[in-house]
């Protein structure tokens, strides 16, 4: 059996047996899930494995309040040597650079302070939190401003270029929620630092207002702050906060159940 294929079927074992699994067990796979990277180069095989990651990961912040780090080492390098020596390659390659070359050239270059803006998917993003009270909002996409500069995360475990001391705003954040009968309800997205050990640095949360929900995309302002990077900080946990109307959520937690947290985009600092 190859290693994606006993990773898998760990993760399925445990799925079976979530109700009496330890923690320690659950950290273990994650251990050796992330380990287990540099031996997976098939992208469909890693995005699975992000997944699982990203589930686990949920259950023991849940547990323990503490996101684990999950992520995944770097896949085998490709072997390239031998068919660069390939003479059809070498002219394919020398046809791509001269071609590089000239358009370089004619080309009028210059800097800009932006990053443009990717398209809108066609539908929501999957959610990646423990709402279950309808429509769920997820996550689109996040515009940092980092010392000026523009950057766009819309992934879950995209990084965001910044280095301590740098300082680091929120432009806006996309959310999205399906077509649904009836009102959406109301909402806020949070911002929470997490340190080199995977808690949230409580002088550092910040949110946006609330806003009402609609379906399709919302574009919500951030919040009215600029952070500054500490040695410390190693990801930035955002989620959607969602108070459906009427509340009935199962998350006593959460404003003693008139809320829920319906999407989860951890964000690396690199």
């Amino acid at each position: 059996m190859n290693t994606f294929k006993a990773l898998q079927k760990r993760h399925e074992k445990l799925l079976e047996q979530q109700e009496q699994v330890s923690i320690a067990d659950v950290q273990a796979y994650i251990d050796d899930v992330i380990a287990a990277g540099h031996k997976i180069a098939n992208h469909m095989e890693r995005q699975q494995l992000r997944a699982n990651l990203r589930y686990w990961a949920n259950l023991i912040h849940t547990a323990k309040g503490v996101y684990p780090d999950i992520e995944l080492a770097p896949g085998p390098t490709l072997q390239i040597r031998n068919w660069v020596h390939n003479s059809n390659v070498r002219i394919s390659i020398l046809i791509l650079i001269i071609a590089v070359i000239v358009s370089a050239n004619n080309l009028e270059f210059f800097s800009t302070s932006s990053t443009p803006t990717p398209p809108l998917p066609s539908t929501c993003p999957s959610v990646n939190a423990e709402g279950t009270v309808p429509p769920s909002v997820a996550i689109t996409s996040i515009t940092f401003i980092v010392n000026g500069d523009e950057q766009i995360v819309a992934n879950q475990y995209m990084p965001l270029q910044a280095s301590p001391g740098d300082e680091v705003k929120i432009k806006e954040i996309t959310v999205c929620v399906e077509p649904f009968d009836g009102e959406s309800g109301s909402g806020y997205v949070e911002f929470d630092p997490l340190d080199q050990n995977g808690q949230v640095m409580a002088l550092e949360v910040k949110g946006t207002r609330s806003v009402r929900i609609a379906s399709g995309f919302t574009i919500i302002p951030g919040p009215d702050y600029a952070w500054t990077i500490g040695d410390n900080w190693r990801h930035l946990s955002v989620v959607t906060v969602h108070y459906p109307p009427g509340g009935g959520t199962q998350n006593p937690n959460c404003e003693g159940g008139f809320c829920e947290v319906d999407d989860r985009m951890i964000v690396p600092i690199e």
